[in-house]
């Protein structure tokens, strides 16, 4: 997770991946859900789905609908690390029907892989 200094205060930043083969991005973060609706408005100018204060992650996909993008972007916000795997799995089924590849057995192996490099990328750098 980067920081960064901003108007006196310490904010987050998001990861992101970007998912070359089915062109879509995925914005991360590990913080409270303060943080995590203040990011979504100040970097990428989205405003947070409905997040209760039970809630301690979730994952959004936001469309043109949302703003001027030229595809989908997936957010994953965590509050825990054990949450991760379980916001992931979202967001890999999400890309995939997007791209319309509906988890089967003949699919499975595209899920794992996308979930494995997914779990990779968003972990770089923590120890």
């Amino acid at each position: 997770m980067v920081i960064y200094e901003k108007k006196g205060t310490l904010m987050r930043k998001f990861r992101h991946v970007y998912v070359e083969m089915y062109k879509r991005k995925v914005y991360f973060a590990k913080c409270s859900r303060k943080q995590f609706a203040k990011m979504l408005k100040v970097e990428l100018g989205l405003e947070a789905h409905q997040i209760s204060e039970y809630n301690v992650a979730t994952t959004e996909k936001y469309t043109a609908e949302n703003r001027t993008m030229k595809w989908p972007i997936y957010v994953i916000w965590i509050t825990d690390w054990r949450y991760l795997a379980h916001e992931i799995f979202h967001c890999v089924h999400w890309i995939l029907n997007d791209v319309n590849m509906r988890l089967s057995d003949d699919s499975e192996e595209a899920y794992a892989y996308l979930t494995e490099y997914l779990d990779n990328q968003l972990r770089k750098g923590i120890k």
